[in-house]
């Protein structure tokens, strides 16, 4: 194997460059949204339901979350088709936050 070049690597990275430049959000933050995507971070202090019509995909960033019967974890990820029944979610503990991600151009 080649030799890692450790000491190098690190020299020649620019920590300030912050492009693009990061942003806070509120409470519900939209991160980023296009003709093909949304996403959106939660922050759960209660439960909550989730409105849409299509399929969501959610991602367990913080804390636990449950839907129904079934509890998720800090980085799990879990589909709520558009044929679900059950859609809240329940945080588990106060630092529960979730990324929601849609698709098209819906909201």
């Amino acid at each position: 194997p080649r030799p890692l070049h450790l000491r190098e690597s690190l020299l020649s990275i620019d920590f300030s460059d912050l492009e693009p430049s990061l942003e806070t959000m509120g409470v519900d933050g939209l991160i980023v949204a296009c003709e093909h995507f949304r996403v959106e971070e939660w922050r759960l202090t209660g439960p909550r339901r989730d409105e849409s019509a299509d399929g969501v995909i959610f991602t367990v960033i913080d804390g636990s979350v449950s839907v129904g019967s079934t509890t998720f974890q800090r980085g799990e990820f879990f589909l709520l088709p558009a044929s679900a029944t059950e859609r809240n979610l329940v945080p588990k503990n106060l630092q529960a936050k979730v990324l929601r991600t849609t698709f098209g151009i819906r909201p």
